[in-house]
């Protein structure tokens, strides 16, 4: 793996055109297609405008991104929308390191649990969150298209799991 290093964009950075430049590259990733479920210039606004990301940057080119929300003072629960690494750079630990990232941020943002929801019929996806320790939860879905096609699953922001902890 090359020198792989993080940038973390807050909330309210103006970062929209950076964001938009990875979900256009992640969008054909995702099934269906990222573009094919909402429009990727209106999404990549409301993540700069909102949600907590993390770039995994190897020689100045983004190769990946986490994006979460870290807003829910009341339950104290971030809520991870989007997680994904450019195809050319898939199973070299860049996804299992920027979700740790995002679990840290999440943690100094003084959350105690990270949610998120996955595909029912994506298993390589819940396999992956399941080696985080995320576990299903009965409770419904952010959005009513999902309600029927999405898993909601959960864990602790503290206490990485013992394999992860090398990463």
């Amino acid at each position: 793996m090359s020198d792989i290093h993080f940038a973390h964009i807050p909330p309210g950075s103006g970062s929209a055109g950076r964001i938009l430049a990875m979900l256009k590259i992640l969008a054909p990733g995702f099934a269906p297609p990222l573009n094919h479920q909402l429009d990727l210039s209106a999404y990549a606004t409301k993540l700069a405008g909102l949600a907590e990301v993390i770039v995994a940057v190897d020689r100045a080119t983004d190769v990946g991104v986490a994006a979460f929300y870290a807003n829910d003072r009341a339950k104290k629960r971030a809520f991870l929308t989007m997680l994904g690494v450019v195809p050319a750079r898939r199973d070299e630990g860049t996804g299992a390191r920027l979700l740790l990232r995002a679990m840290e941020v999440a943690q100094t943002r003084g959350m105690q649990v990270f949610r998120l929801e996955v595909a029912h019929d994506n298993q390589r996806a819940r396999d992956f969150y399941a080696k985080f320790g995320f576990v299903p939860v009965p409770a419904r879905c952010s959005t009513p298209q999902n309600q029927n096609n999405a898993l909601l699953m959960e864990r602790p922001c503290f206490q990485l799991p013992p394999q992860t902890q090398s990463m």
